[in-house]
């Protein structure tokens, strides 16, 4: 049975993994294939595509882990995503909180708060700007 530790570790893996390292095989290698996100069932390529559109709207896209608890099978993790927009050459950051349930080791669903695109403050007057 994997401990809290082991968990914290795997989700580590995949977070940097694939956002930062750009390793799409570890979504296979490290999710469920009933893997859900706020509920919803997605698929590993839906999580690929949701990981290419990241790097689309911000090339130099960078993921940073701020904190990371784990208790049983659940790991929280809050961390900072910075990059350049590709439109407009503007650099921005936004912040997010996930709460990773991990099952035989294997992410089987994330909950998520913040980190949305249309939460990245705008350079002009703290305003929220939306990226497509």
């Amino acid at each position: 049975m994997a401990t809290s530790d082991d968990n914290k570790v795997l989700v580590q893996r995949f977070w940097l993994g694939v956002f930062n390292d750009r390793n799409l095989a570890l979504v296979d290698q490290l999710l469920s294939d009933n893997y859900t996100f706020n509920g919803y069932h997605n698929t590993k390529a839906q999580v690929k595509a949701f990981a290419q559109s990241i790097w689309t709207s911000w090339p130099d896209a960078h993921f940073t882990i701020l904190d990371m608890l784990a208790e049983g099978d659940k790991v929280a993790l809050r961390y900072t995503i910075t990059g350049t927009l590709k439109d407009n050459g503007h650099k921005q950051e936004t912040m997010a909180t996930n709460i990773v349930t991990v099952t035989n080791g294997l992410g089987v669903s994330n909950w998520q708060t913040g980190g949305e695109m249309e939460d990245v403050p705008s350079p002009s007057a703290g305003a929220k700007v939306k990226v497509t």
